[in-house]
């Protein structure tokens, strides 16, 4: 076990210190959807849906999410394991918007990016723990090369990229 850990800490530098950017899938830059899209590409070799959206945008993020935490795509969890996406509410003053997302990477902690910061890792039981809106299993056979989804006014549909 202490093998596993060590190979995913050591995995996991290569997320860190990842610039915030825009719409950004890349090591150069990657907003916090975007974070988790090269997580699942890297680590997994898996590729997500590419949701773009504006990180401003909250309620379309809120209402994408709700459509997607609900589709057969992605499956709720209780407990979180390596690589499950989870869920935030960063507005204190609508808590029920579901509006950031991270990945859990075990031993408690949060993989996820922030404008100032950057991507970086944080304990669940800090300022997150009441933040944290549900865990996700992705479950969709997404194959490499999936179209971009374009997400406008609450619609999805593949934009053919």
């Amino acid at each position: 076990m202490g093998t596993l850990r060590h190979s995913r800490r050591t995995g996991l530098k290569k997320f860190i210190g990842i610039p915030f950017e825009e719409n950004g899938r890349a090591f150069t830059g990657a907003d916090c959807w975007g974070l988790v899209f090269l997580f699942y590409r890297e680590w997994f070799n898996v590729d997500l849906p590419d949701y773009r959206i504006g990180c401003v945008s909250a309620s379309l993020i809120s209402e994408t999410v709700e459509r997607e935490s609900s589709s057969k795509t992605w499956r709720k969890v209780d407990m979180p394991e390596f690589g499950n996406v989870v869920l935030l509410s960063t507005d204190s003053k609508n808590p029920v918007l579901k509006n950031h997302i991270g990945v859990w990477v075990g031993d408690t902690r949060i993989l996820h990016t922030t404008g100032t910061l950057g991507s970086h890792t944080v304990r669940a039981e800090s300022h997150m723990a009441g933040l944290i809106r549900g865990f996700y299993v992705f479950v969709g056979a997404t194959p490499r090369g999936c179209p971009t989804v374009a997400v406008k006014e609450g619609q999805a549909h593949a934009n053919g990229k």
